[in-house]
């Protein structure tokens, strides 16, 4: 049976290495933080391999942040400017990291006995 991961387009995939590094982080220390080796952060940065929302959500795991946040900060490095509230990235990725918590947050639905 063939797994599908979905994957992250390179270009993205090598400008959030790129981002991780404007942030101080190591070759290294982003390896660390994806759980992927450091030959792999340079295959990515290079764009010869692509990141998988598995290493993103690991990423915004480690870092202690919401990942519509982080994309909001990477675009504004990206951009070099600060986005307004009203931006509908910004709308957005507060959307989605406010649905993100409440299914975080909601109790577990209890589990079906069988019959």
């Amino acid at each position: 049976m063939m797994h599908y991961r979905r994957i992250v387009s390179s270009r993205l995939s090598s400008r959030i290495v790129e981002y991780l590094k404007s942030l101080g982080h190591t070759q290294s220390a982003i390896a660390k933080l994806l759980g992927v080796s450091e030959p792999f952060v340079s295959l990515v940065r290079g764009r010869e391999r692509s990141l998988t929302l598995e290493h993103l959500e690991r990423l915004v795991d480690r870092l202690g942040i919401p990942l519509g946040a982080f994309f909001i900060s990477l675009a504004e490095w990206r951009d070099g400017a600060k986005r307004k509230s009203a931006d509908p990235l910004v709308r957005i990725m507060k959307a989605a990291d406010r649905a993100d918590a409440a299914v975080l947050a909601a109790p577990a639905k209890p589990k079906r006995k069988a019959g």
